[in-house]
């Protein structure tokens, strides 16, 4: 149910986590369904990160956003989603790995003994995909579609397909592409990414 949700609209490039908690405190369908859509796969990657089994994943994914949406009326650092959805998430990892007790856990306990590995790498691949994922919805929707279309898509469109699907001409396909990715890194940079 809340994956429907999510795919059925998706957020304004410009909307910041804040104005999205903001919005889904005032209870606006569309911003709970954007900030679903927009921390879905980092959920879902934490939850695979942390090696819940696959048949648990689900279950983890709804416990968290039901979680988050049980605590939008006192979520005061609206502007900080990310942190609270990886220790929320990570909380429920090891619950979910272990059949913990529902009895509340520190971070100080969950964090040293998911770390089995390369987990911490993974964690680490994780943040990167989500600041990634938040930049290119911070694109225009030209160049969000012309993105994800040639370097999300499983496996990759065409140039010529992407060029009729949003009606580009074929030829200035490389320059459009250059001039959105020229953005990319540049929103990419002033997150701390280099």
């Amino acid at each position: 149910m809340i994956q429907a949700m999510a795919n059925r609209r998706r957020q304004s490039p410009e909307a910041t986590d804040a104005a999205l908690i903001r919005g889904a405190k005032a209870g606006d369908p569309t911003a709970w369904a954007a900030v679903i859509d927009r921390y879905s796969a980092y959920v879902y990657g934490l939850l695979r990160s942390a090696r819940v089994p696959e048949a648990d994943q689900p279950d983890g994914f709804q416990y968290v956003f039901v979680e988050l949406f049980k605590a939008l009326p006192k979520l005061a650092a609206e502007d900080h989603l990310r942190p609270w959805l990886r220790q929320t998430t990570l909380r429920q990892a090891v619950k979910l790995r272990d059949g913990a007790a529902k009895a509340p856990m520190s971070l100080e306990i969950v964090e040293p003994f998911l770390f089995d590995g390369d987990l911490a790498g993974d964690l680490e691949q994780m943040e990167m995909r989500q600041t990634v994922r938040d930049a290119v919805h911070s694109l225009t929707d030209r160049c969000q579609e012309l993105v994800k279309r040639l370097f999300f898509a499983d496996p990759p469109t065409p140039y010529a397909e992407v060029a009729k699907q949003l009606g580009i001409k074929i030829q200035s396909i490389s320059m459009t592409r250059q001039r959105c990715l020229d953005d990319l890194e540049r929103i990419l940079r002033s997150r701390g990414v280099t």
